[in-house]
């Protein structure tokens, strides 16, 4: 075949945002035979038009003409937007030469940030140029037009303009200056600090404890437990102008002092294991920046108007724990109770200590969501919901005139995708409070206000997740890597952290590449985080291990879900009079995964009955007794589902059973939901812990943060989630400091049905997870009946349903759609 048959295209469009219009006829093929519609589906960037019934091509990639020409396509140009080339000449010369032109990306200086450049990829495509040429370049839909850092522009590995730029002199310099400032010369500072560390470990001067500093630094976060920690400690105390101040309210253990002092020597992100106690680390990690700030004041610059002794800390936080940190933040002395807050926030019958910021005045306030902000305090804390600050833009503003010294996010992996609000605004609030303090005190202060002090940031940013890659994936790090300001001069920047250690997959979606993750944890244990896993520096803990208990269920209302999800899929083959493809297919199916919910409920509803003779087993073994104030429970029990449905039944039947031993109209049953308020999940926690609640029922997804629930060791997971970070965090409500008993966490299983595929998937996705986040030591012991390795996506689970539903409806189409 010498050409493409039934095919017509037209180059388009305007000079800026250049398209190829493709129309198919019946029977429609390429030059080597592959149908048109499949061809068309390959390209990178193309949509379909249902009004003018054609396709627009909107990127081919660097090589436009040799994608035509190996389809044997020759496109009409008589209307092109090409400017240096005459679009009335047919000849194949000229038309490669139209679409070469129209196929170099246009890149200008972005016009809302000059840190930002702005870039039309025009026929080379989003994709490739997003892909290749600047790695996860953001995407505006409405415009088409992409943008991207100017660091972002260079090669990491080169120090040059990335190829196949078409960059003005005065771009390419700035970028290349960028890159020098961001990049080059924190990493040439960092250079010069190990060799005077190197050089200060072989001789030993008095006062070179600054020159070590990072070193022990590496010991904490690495989780030695041997006298080296030891000796990393005396380093990090002298180094900080002596440490966790003595007026801190909170006890800590040693691993606790040294973890907060690494936070300060420039590990910024605290991933310690969850349950190893990031809340009074960070907590500490701020008292010492405010003693410093008063014991060692810097020298003001000229003309800065004030120096960096701001006595303010903003910590932000996911709105079910704004009790928690605010009882913490008091009890650690760095405020009083603001007298407009919640009574049942504060401790009682605590005297602020002397010489803390408490007893000079400072104050913690909260930002209560719904209600009206609080007076910001002269000195104090400031702790205010994540989600409340996202949706309040003018409360940023306010936060940036107030001018914190000290930043802290808990459980930051909630800003782990770049483009969501919740990221950007973290991001623009900590980038806006880092210009505005470093043109005040520049961008570090301390060194040389005492001798052998660590010179601090003009901003301390301290984000804290367990979970540092929620989902798996190395990108949720980047948004992270941001805030600290590590992203930059450790990795090169986004570009090249992606181009590195993630991958796009073949819907365009960034994962992790494989092969490069070890390198990934060295680099992150090396300059990054504080990571150490409870088995190392807690193990005096007991053990915890999972168990599975399989059951047998009725399969009426399951059977019923699943004619429900078939019919769903019906509906949208239905829809596909041509038959849909193996594409079509995955691409409907991960964006459906929703589908397969009303058949795990149905599934959780099943195991209700199982779940209490389960209380009722433990109530026969341990029943409550009566105490002085009501009854008493040795051992309550937690269980942990995930629809509110299941949560329901739960609480309903366990309440049930409950009214007949303790004989009361009021039985002592807790549920934690998305839906239960601050005042109401302390109250229960404080219950529980108390041994005054038999039974708490908790949300997987609502009760996983901010919560000690050490008096139960053997909780009961009527459901688990597809999420292996998401079961992490709720068994470790159980297993952290406090926790005297080894933790037994069982998980009801369904055989026969969609569990079985759950429990595969989140044991696939843990097993990745710790390739970079550190090993197996400390979790759970757990069932390895269900091995993750060959575990199919839950979107897979959904294409061998509408396999199952096609083969049914057209017998022929059975291969097809497999």
């Amino acid at each position: 075949m010498t050409g493409a048959v039934g095919i017509s295209a037209e180059v388009v469009g305007t000079f800026h945002r250049p398209m190829i219009r493709v129309a198919l006829a019946r029977g429609a093929i390429v030059r080597d035979g592959t149908p048109g519609l499949a061809w068309v589906k390959g390209l990178p960037d193309r949509r379909w038009d249902p009004e003018r019934f054609c396709w627009w091509v909107t990127g081919l990639g660097p090589d436009p003409a040799d994608v035509l020409r190996r389809a044997g396509i020759r496109p009409d140009i008589s209307r092109s937007p090409a400017r240096r080339h005459d679009p009335g000449d047919p000849s194949p010369s000229n038309v490669a030469a139209v679409l070469a032109e129209l196929a170099t990306p246009v890149i200008r200086r972005h016009p809302d940030d000059p840190a930002r450049v702005a870039i039309r990829p025009r026929l080379a495509g989003a994709t490739h140029v997003s892909t290749v040429l600047v790695p996860m370049a953001d995407t505006d839909e409405a415009t088409g037009r992409l943008s991207a850092d100017l660091i972002d522009l260079v090669e990491p590995d080169t120090g040059r303009v990335r190829a196949g730029l078409n960059l003005d002199g005065d771009l390419a310099a700035a970028a290349l200056d960028a890159y020098a400032e961001r990049v080059q010369a924190p990493r040439a500072a960092r250079d010069r600090r190990l060799v005077r560390a190197a050089r200060a470990a072989a001789l030993g001067p008095p006062g070179t404890a600054v020159s070590v500093a990072p070193a022990a630094a590496a010991v904490v976060a690495a989780g030695d437990t041997s006298d080296g920690a030891g000796s990393a400690l005396d380093v990090l105390t002298a180094a900080t102008g002596g440490g966790v101040p003595d007026w801190f309210g909170l006890d800590l253990y040693e691993y606790q002092v040294s973890g907060a002092l690494a936070l300060l020597a420039g590990r910024s992100l605290c991933a310690d294991e969850a349950g190893c106690g990031k809340t009074r680390q960070a907590l500490a990690a701020a008292a010492a920046v405010l003693d410093r700030e008063r014991c060692h004041p810097a020298p003001v610059p000229d003309g800065a108007g004030s120096g960096p002794s701001s006595g303010r800390v903003l910590i932000v936080v996911p709105p079910v724990v704004l009790t928690h940190w605010a009882r913490e933040t008091v009890a650690a002395h760095l405020g009083r109770p603001d007298p407009s807050g919640r009574a049942s926030w504060w401790p009682t019958g605590l005297a602020p200590a002397p010489g803390s910021p408490a007893a000079d005045g400072a104050v913690c306030a909260v930002v209560q969501p719904g209600r009206r902000m609080p007076a910001l305090p002269d000195r104090g804390v400031l702790i205010v919901a994540d989600s409340t600050l996202a949706s309040r833009p003018a409360l940023a503003d306010q936060i940036v005139s107030w001018s914190p010294g000290v930043v802290i996010y808990d459980e930051a992996h909630r800003a782990r995708t770049w483009t969501s609000t919740r990221s950007r605004t973290m991001r623009s609030l900590i980038g806006r409070l880092s210009v505005a303090r470093t043109a005040g005190v520049g961008a570090a202060w301390g060194e040389g206000t005492a001798a052998g002090l660590c010179p601090l940031p003009a901003l301390t940013v301290l984000p804290l997740t367990g979970t540092p890659m929620f989902t798996g994936s190395p990108v949720e790090l980047i948004p992270l890597l941001a805030m600290t300001g590590q992203l930059d001069w450790v990795f090169g920047g986004r570009a090249a952290f992606a181009q590195r250690f993630c991958r796009r997959d073949h819907f365009g979606r960034w994962v992790g590449r494989a092969r490069n993750l070890e390198e990934l944890r060295r680099l992150l244990d090396a300059h990054v985080w504080v990571r150490r896993h409870k088995a190392d520096i807690l193990p005096w803990l007991p053990e915890k291990r999972w168990v599975t208990a399989y059951v047998d269920v009725p399969t009426a209302d399951i059977r019923a879900a699943r004619a429900e999800l078939e019919r769903a899929v019906g509906v949208w083959l239905d829809d596909q009079p041509a038959g849909p493809d193996g594409d079509d297919i995955e691409q409907w199916c991960r964006g459906q995964i929703g589908l397969l919910s009303p058949l795990r409920r149905a599934t959780g509803l099943a195991k209700v009955p199982a779940a209490v003779e389960q209380i009722e087993t433990r109530l026969a073994q341990c029943p409550p007794r009566p105490g002085p104030d009501g009854w008493l429970f040795d051992q309550p029990l937690v269980l942990w589902a995930h629809h509110r449905d299941v949560i329901t039944a739960l609480a309903g039947h366990a309440g049930k059973l409950l009214r007949v031993w303790v004989g009361t109209t009021d039985p002592p049953v807790g549920v934690i939901d998305g839906s239960t308020g601050l005042d109401e999940r302390t109250r229960l926690v404080d219950q529980l812990q108390a041994h005054r609640l038999g039974v708490l029922v908790c949300q997987i997804t609502a009760a996983g943060v901010g919560l000690t629930l050490t008096a139960c060791a053997e909780p009961l997971f009527v459901e688990s989630d597809w999420t292996a970070q998401l079961m992490s965090q709720a068994e470790d409500r159980h297993h952290r400091p406090g926790q005297t008993r080894g933790v037994t966490l069982t998980a009801l299983c369904a055989t026969g049905t969609l569990d079985e595929h759950v429990i595969k998937v989140r044991n696939a996705k843990d097993d990745l997870t710790a390739k970079v986040v550190g090993d197996r030591r400390g979790r759970a012991t757990r069932d390895d009946t269900f091995d993750g390795s060959d575990a199919p996506a839950p979107w897979q689970l959904l294409a061998g349903i509408v396999a199952d539903v096609a083969a049914r409806r057209r017998p022929g189409r059975a291969r097809h759609c497999a």
